[in-house]
């Protein structure tokens, strides 16, 4: 086995997962992709997870993050042409299903079983949670499915202990998929279909080391996945990016990173962006929300391992349309946070060019932006004489206009519906969130290709 899948069939994430898995970019055997069920509610009680009244993590966010995540999870079903009618039951109770799934000990009976029940919920608008539905399911795909699973005290053990182990890998939730081993001889583990991309670039370094082992080099990771051609970038007309980030944020950081390192050379000088740096704990306030140390513990611990993750892959993926190697990325958690970003965010109203440094101050060399003192240090550092640094960092905390120009900012943050950033307003598209979407969704949106809807898949516009 190569390559281990954990899922439960109430999530619409799982289901799209479950499809991508037979369209990966690397070609995998049968028996080198393991399916295992697991409770999802399960995950949330022994992660201490927040939970709507319906058992939902989802129920639990604040209403911005939903209809924009609703976007996104649209977009995905778009891009890669997954059909979903939802359900009007969600969520339906799964623990019958999974027990009868868990029962199924030959992965490929289990496997069929779970398309057929992932089908019978997304696609049908079954519910799953009647046995004699889950019999019904299992004998239109010629699964031997006994009654008697659902009193049989090892599956329900079993089952239990599949979720445990997925809890001890550090699952937050589901997809989950873990890889027991890597070119560096370590496992390795990814939550959410989105991370594919580095579950495919490990595949791919395995088959490569297989069939080439005296090679001391590896193939680059795969790149996300982007419906637009090549041949649209440079971009052939003028597009406007609206980009809003925070120095407190280490997303911000990465975000902005590749956005100068990546997206602008790849758009070229028609790509006009407009950085708003915003406070986003004035957010969070109002919104009833935190930081990543408001998080439930697994929750935090992975966010901190998925970035590592992207740095690691955007540090070995090539640039496009250049042969220069990638400007490094390095990340060194402050040992003062949350940071207070008020001064440095005026410092870069006033002064954009001051906005790499002091980026890089925060989030590259655990540099003290949360005051003054902290940020004139910085800006001699960058090159600024003494009176200059403090100069600037005077004249921008106490200029009226500059306090004005961020309570402005803010308020455009409000009135697009931004609850985190990195945040991005492209064009007439709305909201996209997060760093992970710049060279996917971001760029395809600028290149002229929208999602309609979940049905009709992408377009040009």
């Amino acid at each position: 086995m190569k390559l281990e899948f954990f899922y439960d069939i109430v999530c619409p994430y799982a289901y799209i997962a479950s499809i991508r898995l037979s369209t990966l970019r690397v070609k995998v055997g049968e028996s080198d992709v393991a399916f295992t069920p697991v409770l999802l509610g399960g995950i949330y009680d022994q992660t201490k997870a927040p939970q709507g009244k319906a058992g939902s993590a989802t129920d639990a966010q604040p209403r911005q993050k939903s209809v924009i995540l609703k976007q996104d999870f649209e977009r995905t079903l778009a891009t890669h042409k997954i059909p979903l009618v939802w359900n009007k039951n969600h969520p339906v109770r799964t623990l019958d299903a999974l027990r009868a799934l868990t029962s199924v000990t030959n992965q490929s009976d289990r496997k069929r079983l779970t398309h057929a029940l992932f089908k019978a919920y997304w696609v049908n608008g079954l519910d799953v949670s009647q046995k004699a539905v889950i019999l019904n399911v299992a004998k239109s795909v010629n699964v031997a499915l006994k009654e008697e699973c659902w009193n049989d005290k090892q599956v329900s053990t079993a089952l239990h202990e599949a979720t445990t182990r997925v809890v001890e890998l550090g699952a937050p939730g589901v997809p989950f998929f873990y890889l027991p081993q890597t070119i560096s001889g370590e496992p390795a583990c990814y939550w959410g279909g989105d991370r594919l991309v580095f579950v495919e670039s490990h595949l791919r370094s395995l088959q490569f080391k297989e069939t080439n082992p005296s090679s001391t080099s590896l193939p680059p990771p795969f790149p996300q996945l982007r419906l637009a051609p090549s041949s649209s970038f440079p971009l052939k007309k003028e597009r406007n990016l609206i980009f809003f980030w925070d120095f407190s944020s280490p997303w911000s950081y990465l975000g902005f990173n590749v956005v100068k390192d990546r997206l602008q050379p790849l758009c070229g000088p028609n790509l006009k962006i407009t950085h708003v740096p915003i406070v986003i704990g004035g957010i969070f306030n109002e919104l009833g929300s935190g930081n990543i140390l408001s998080l439930p513990p697994q929750k935090q611990r992975y966010g901190g391992k998925d970035m590592q993750d992207w740095i690691h892959h955007w540090n070995a993926l090539p640039l496009e349309h250049t042969s220069q190697p990638p400007h490094p990325t390095t990340l060194l958690w402050p040992d003062r946070f949350p940071i207070r970003s008020v001064t440095a965010s005026r410092v870069a109203i006033l002064y954009p060019e001051t906005t790499t440094c002091l980026f890089d101050a925060s989030w590259r060399f655990n540099e003290d932006v949360s005051d003054a003192n902290g940020v004139e240090h910085v800006l001699v550092e960058e090159g600024y004489g003494d009176d200059e640094a403090a100069d600037m960092v005077a004249k921008a905390t106490s200029d009226s206009a500059v306090k004005q120009a961020l309570w402005e900012n803010m308020a455009w943050a409000k009135r697009c519906g931004v609850f985190g950033v990195p945040s991005f307003v492209v064009c007439e598209f709305g909201v996209v969130w997060g760093q992970d979407r710049v060279m996917d969704v971001v760029a395809d949106l600028l290149a002229g290709v929208k999602v309609v809807d979940g049905k009709k898949g992408a377009s040009r516009l």
